[in-house]
């Protein structure tokens, strides 16, 4: 079992040793091993002790990093002081490992002033530096996450948008098929139209024929009254004949006439259906039109959002940098951010 020990000075506030605490949990679970951990409140010097388990048929080296460096080294076949050296230079590292991803975002230091020989006034200095360096990280940090989160809000507004878009055509292709199938209407209604537009002029014309030919049986009739008792029966039956043929003319002209007014009826239907689906497919066009227009503004805000959170980020990492003390430091801030 491998057991370890994190501690804060004692002029931590709660708050800041509770924020502290998390973080240095999240990192020593980073491998879900982390089996137990104890704190200690009540000394001069809050602390935790913590205990970590290798895994079902795993080495201890797994969860020891100085043991797994000096056991690399032995199967290289170095020799024993060479294995030490392995080992201390591991454990370095993971020491400086959790300064870069926990201490330094606390205001710690990654060493103490007695071993360096700083002064008074020239560790409280640092001290000072640290703790602007870490409230800065955690501001960035927290940006980042802002940042993230506009990104994601934005990619779900621009998402929401495509599908209006995309409902907008749909409904703009179905307005275009009807005004196309209104349209069709309209030819066929015409069609029609020209169709007994000929039947009418043919009408007219048989119409000048009987008509034409019941003026010519009625001068025949007139001629004939003169006659005697003999040429009266022909007169009767001649009128008889004129009367039928009138009759006839009056059944044609009334069925001409009721067909003319059943095809200006459609044809008028046909206009009026044309003009509405077409009033329609323009509404259905401008909608997608303001759609595109308020999805293009919306990604534009997002992207000016972006841009002014980034060059923020970049002025609190010149801070950062310039607060940072005299030794590099190994730190593991995101440099990168999620495109929109």
């Amino acid at each position: 079992m491998l057991g370890g020990v994190v501690s804060a000075p004692d002029d931590m506030t709660q708050e800041q040793w509770e924020a502290m605490k998390r973080a240095t949990l999240d990192y020593l679970n980073h491998d879900g091993r982390l089996l137990s951990v104890v704190e200690h409140g009540e000394e001069s010097h809050r602390h935790i002790h913590f205990y970590k388990v290798a895994g079902a048929g795993e080495r201890f080296e797994t969860i020891h990093p100085g043991r797994a460096a000096a056991n690399a080294a032995k199967q290289a076949g170095a020799a024993k002081g060479t294995q030490n050296a392995a080992y201390i230079k591991a454990m370095r590292a993971y020491q400086d490992d959790f300064f870069a991803e926990v201490g330094c975002r606390h205001g710690l230091t990654r060493l103490g002033p007695a071993r360096r020989r700083l002064t008074r006034s020239a560790w409280q200095a640092e001290q000072q530096a640290a703790a602007a360096s870490g409230a800065a990280m955690a501001k960035a940090d927290a940006m980042t996450a802002a940042a993230v989160e506009c990104t994601t809000i934005a990619a779900t507004i621009c998402a929401e948008a495509d599908a209006a878009k995309a409902s907008a055509l749909a409904a703009a292709d179905i307005a275009k098929a009807e005004a196309d199938k209104a349209t069709a209407a309209l030819t066929l209604a015409q069609q029609r139209q020209k169709s007994n537009q000929l039947v009418v002029a043919k009408w007219t014309q048989e119409r000048a024929v009987m008509v034409a030919m019941s003026k010519k049986i009625e001068v025949e009739k007139q001629s004939l009254d003169a006659f005697s008792k003999t040429g009266a029966r022909i007169g009767a039956f001649i009128g008889a004949l004129a009367g039928r043929a009138a009759d006839a003319l009056v059944a044609v002209m009334a069925g001409h006439k009721a067909k003319e007014a059943a095809t200006a009826k459609a044809l008028q239907l046909a206009l009026e259906a044309s003009a509405n689906e077409t009033a329609r497919r323009l509404a259905a066009e401008q909608a997608a039109k303001a759609v595109a227009w308020q999805r293009d503004a919306i990604k534009e805000a997002a992207s000016k959002a972006q841009r002014e959170a980034e060059a923020e980020r970049q002025e609190l990492a010149s801070v950062i940098e310039a607060l940072q003390p005299a030794r590099p430091l190994t730190q593991s801030i995101p440099t990168t951010r999620p495109r929109l």
